[in-house]
């Protein structure tokens, strides 16, 4: 899914005769995905082989999320899932920058 979401972005994006030179995308993931960096890079190579894109490289990072506890107020962050509040341990939470999945920039080289 997000590699299918990356290729459509950059056939969007890139004009047609930048295509054959260099790209790099860069993306980040959220700690609450399912995907990792690695099956994310694994699908994309599958989907790009289909592709009449030049050479796209995709640079991953994992971002950290920030939670705010609905019982006592503390905001902290983490870069791996989180099932309830580090300092009373309430489950109830919520996630102050919820994206999962973020392509951040690209580059024509």
């Amino acid at each position: 899914m997000y590699a299918n979401k990356i290729i459509c972005f950059l056939k969007e994006k890139v004009a047609l005769e930048d295509r054959k030179k260099r790209i790099v995308v860069n993306v980040v993931l959220g700690p609450f995905t399912h995907v990792t960096i690695d099956s994310l890079k694994a699908a994309f190579d599958a989907v790009l082989a289909n592709e009449e894109l030049g050479r796209v490289e995709l640079c991953v990072k994992k971002n950290e999320v920030s939670i705010k506890c609905k019982k006592c107020g503390f905001v902290t962050k983490s870069a791996q899932p989180v099932f309830s509040c580090s300092a009373c341990k309430c489950p109830d939470f919520e996630i102050l920058s919820p994206e999962e999945f973020i392509i951040q920039s690209f580059e024509i080289k």
